[in-house]
């Protein structure tokens, strides 16, 4: 019969789960939750024949006009600057007039009849406005074919051309214009140079005005901004440059990292910058203030890096198509007439062109070669529901194949918004349900055996491990582990959830090896502190202890003439017994505790631990309250007194009943006086603490 498995909620926390050794981070619900639901579903097959791709084809949204192949920049990171595998190069070709228009006139007679007359017409290059004579044709050839459907215009341009001409005429016709703007202009100018190796943020920013000078409106509501990031740029100067710049804070932005993947970029510039993840943890903890106090984020940037907002990771439902288009979203038109499915696929899988129509028997051909690969590679991945390739992920050299790049970045990625989730709420505290945290600055490890789990293992110090979480505690329970092992293993890989190894311990003073190399030196000094009752006579404390290295004296009294001990420090107290009941009312907010008094924690008990206490009546006890008489300083000998005490040293919380089975034992104070005093037991639990490690609550 199985045994039912051990389930420990930590601090509300963290779950540990004996079965797998694991630890768990009780956060990330949904993520599981979701995934788990998707493994039961079998995903859908979806064969494309010609009927349905023409009836897709006729649903087009939106048609994207390639004017150019030239520019009039040298970007260091374009596509098209010849460093990408399978991707053409920067060169001066440019579309006929007669093919921009003979794709109007196709596409109209194509679609025509359909019941939906909305169609959005986008320009791209390339830099476009090289060629805004042929802008204007197409748009007067598209309202006079489709004069009476809804058109909506787009471009896409670098913005160093944009004069007042060109601005006017965009306004006319309601154009929406994104321009590439990397953020202030050190940063801009580090990457988009011209063919001289000049920065291009002069013209940008002052094309950028232009607009807003001559339309304020049109350029809240019209004018985007595509921002292109990577590892060797300082991010936090992009961010704050959106964030505060009131010319364009308000603006939609497409924020896209450099794709290194197929290209040689990274090994031009393969250096981090050493700002990157100090920046991204300042702009996590920015946006995560604003969160905190329930403010509204504000700019588009904001919500860009809102790394809360995980909900877009998830595909509810399956196919094999995954995210590729199935011929209805956009339609792209080249230089030489041929149709694509998008902007972003390689040359090599036309689906069409202006004169001879479109291809359906290879449209439906390229659909199941990439069926196919989806099929044979993707169905038993273990984050195929949080993964959402296309055509474009698996395009090479005119075929489709797995791309392991592909599929161990997008892994990556997945998990590294995850872990950006977790970091955002470990430096917060709370948001949306988020337990709060209160920072320590301790090490709590736990070492864990198939069974109790003893003492900690999340380093809240190096905060260099984030979990992942799972509360549906009683899905673990009734065996249903295997319905998301294969993710948590994906996770596990990524640091996201811990696989405890009983071996693994990782605390700078808490290995066995630096606990003795401890232990040693604190024997050669055993005494760590003396307390003495009011009344005794120190004369005799000094002659017993002379060959003692006491480190500190406490005298429970006034001060008095003849204290003084030579070479210490006499420290006075009131005896007031209700201060240890104080110290043990644990409600788990514990005072910051540092390393090395953690590692005695473990060696020594925390109040006992390295102290004796003599009584008026010449009485020698664990401490200056106890009840528990060691021996006496008249008629015993002081090292045989000694020996005696080390014993009640010694116990520690592992000695303790329930308090050896919690994961905070070492960070916990210890007074054995008052178990011993209410239970008669010097094991007894600590009568105070309402924590429960066996459930992980805790009670009133």
């Amino acid at each position: 019969m199985h045994q039912k498995m051990r389930v420990l909620r930590l601090n509300n926390r963290y779950t540990y789960l004996s079965d797998y050794n694991l630890i768990l981070d009780n956060r990330l619900t949904d993520i599981f939750h979701e995934h788990a639901k998707g493994k039961q579903v079998k995903p859908e097959i979806i064969k494309l024949d010609s009927p349905a791709i023409e009836n897709n084809l006729r649903q087009i949204g939106q048609i994207i006009f390639e004017l150019t192949q030239d520019c009039n920049l040298r970007c260091k990171y374009c596509p098209h600057n010849g460093g990408y595998f399978f991707d053409r190069g920067r060169n001066e070709s440019a579309m006929p007039p007669e093919t921009a228009l003979k794709g109007i006139d196709y596409l109209y007679s194509f679609i025509k009849d359909r019941y939906n007359k909305d169609l959005a017409i986008s320009i791209y290059g390339g830099e476009p406005l090289l060629m805004f004579e042929l802008v204007k044709q197409i748009v007067c050839r598209a309202r006079e074919k489709f004069r009476d459907w809804n058109l909506r215009f787009s471009i896409t341009t670098n913005g160093t051309l944009l004069n007042q001409e060109i601005i006017d005429f965009f306004i006319l016709h309601k154009f929406s214009i994104t321009i590439s703007l990397d953020g202030p202009a050190e940063i801009h100018d580090s990457k988009r140079v011209d063919s001289k190796g000049k920065g291009s943020f002069d013209k940008v920013w002052s094309a950028v005005n232009r607009i807003k000078k001559t339309n304020p409106l049109y350029f809240k509501e019209k004018v985007n901004f595509s921002v292109v990031y990577s590892n060797d740029l300082p991010v936090t100067d992009t961010y704050y440059f959106f964030r505060d710049n009131k010319e364009v804070n308000t603006n939609n932005l497409r924020f896209n990292a450099v794709d290194a993947r197929k290209s040689d970029y990274y090994e031009r510039y393969p250096v981090e910058h050493p700002r990157l993840k100090t920046d991204l943890k300042r702009i996590f903890r920015n946006i995560g203030e604003k969160l905190e106090a329930n403010r509204e984020l504000e700019t588009p940037i904001e919500k860009e890096f809102n790394p809360v907002n995980i909900k877009e990771l998830f595909i509810k439902e399956y196919s094999n198509l995954a995210g590729a288009c199935v011929f209805s979203s956009r339609l792209f038109l080249d230089i030489h007439g041929k149709f694509h499915v998008c902007e972003k696929i390689n040359h090599w899988f036309p689906i069409g062109d202006i004169s001879n129509g479109f291809y359906f028997d290879k449209i439906q051909e390229m659909a199941s070669d990439y069926s196919s690969v989806i099929e044979n590679n993707c169905m038993d991945c273990k984050v195929r529901f949080l993964c959402n390739p296309c055509y474009v992920s698996f395009a090479e050299d005119g075929r489709f194949k797995i791309d392991k790049d592909f599929c161990k970045w997008q892994k990556k990625h997945i998990l590294k918004r995850l872990k950006n989730y977790v970091r955002l709420n470990e430096d917060l505290g709370k948001h949306s349900g988020v337990y709060p945290i209160k920072k320590k600055k301790f090490h709590q490890f736990i070492e864990t055996v198939r069974g109790p789990a003893n003492c900690a293992i999340i380093d809240f110090l190096k905060k260099d491990i984030y979990q992942v979480e799972n509360k549906i505690i009683d899905r673990f329970n009734s065996g249903h582990y295997e319905e998301i092992k294969d993710f948590m293993d994906s996770a596990v890989e990524e640091g996201i959830v811990i696989d405890v190894d009983k071996n693994r311990w990782n605390p700078v003073m808490s290995n066995d090896k630096a606990a003795m190399e401890l232990h040693e030196k604190l024997n050669r000094s055993p005494i760590l502190q003396l307390e003495i009752d009011d009344g005794v006579d120190l004369e005799i404390i000094r002659q017993k202890f002379s060959d003692f290295n006491i480190k500190r004296i406490i005298y429970y009294g006034p001060p008095g003439q003849g204290h003084n001990i030579p070479g210490l420090t006499v420290h006075y107290l009131e005896k007031d017994f209700s201060g240890c009941s104080a110290l043990l009312k644990v409600d788990g907010n514990f005072d910051e505790i540092e390393e090395n008094q953690y590692a005695l924690n473990k060696i020594y008990n925390s109040c006992w631990g390295r102290k004796i206490a003599v009584t008026g009546d010449g009485k020698v006890r664990p401490c200056i309250y106890s009840t528990i008489v060691i021996g006496d300083i008249f008629a015993d000998d002081i090292s045989a007194i000694m020996g005696k005490a080390k014993q009640y040293w010694l116990i520690t919380k592992d000695k303790v009943e329930k308090c050896k089975d919690c994961e905070m034992k070492y960070a916990c104070f210890d007074c054995r006086e008052i178990p011993l005093r209410i239970n008669n037991s010097l094991y007894a639990p600590n009568p105070f603490c309402k924590y429960d490690p066996y459930t992980g609550l805790w009670g009133q």
